[in-house]
């Protein structure tokens, strides 16, 4: 069994936020992973509360427990009805006319990665998350300003997010 802790400290021009992460993985390769996040009263605006991970390999099947079957956000989620669902990664990309964040899900109980030979990732929340998979990093998007533009990325991009303001 591996055990771990790190804190980690965010200082901005307006205000301050420190992250602890502590992790146990076991020899099966099951583990947990816990975030607790602190946020000064001055970043409590800010766009997004969460962790990115870049992760290898070729999960394209998606599943959740959560809003769907299409993206949700905090300010447009009512439609999204609260049930298991199935995709895939690339199905969660939109193509919208300047290229920004898509594929968000909200109100995740639990969200799998698995790839053709039926190997899983799977994220089990102590309470709803939002999250999103993309093979579209962020910085892309940004720099983009038209759909032509992008390139799919080898990597894919799991975001799991406290909450996302649009």
């Amino acid at each position: 069994t591996r055990c771990g802790t790190q804190v980690g400290n965010v200082t901005t021009q307006v205000g301050r936020g420190t992250a602890h992460c502590s992790d146990t993985i076991d020899w099966s390769g099951s583990g947990s992973i816990s975030h607790r996040f602190s946020v000064s009263k001055e970043l409590i605006g800010q766009p997004r509360l969460g962790l990115r991970y870049p992760l290898s390999g070729q999960c394209e099947q998606l599943s959740w427990l959560g809003r769907g079957p299409h993206e949700t956000y905090c300010d447009r989620k009512q439609s999204g009805l609260i049930a298991k669902h199935s995709s895939t990664v690339l199905e969660q990309y939109v193509p919208y006319i300047l290229s920004q964040e898509h594929g968000n899900l909200t109100d995740l109980n639990w969200l799998e990665l698995r790839d053709d030979n039926s190997k899983l990732l799977r994220i089990d929340a102590d309470q709803p998350i939002e999250g999103s998979v993309t093979r579209f990093p962020q910085e892309v998007l940004a720099a983009a300003y038209h759909t032509y533009e992008l390139t799919p990325d080898h990597r894919f991009w799991l975001c799991l997010d406290v909450m996302q303001r649009i």
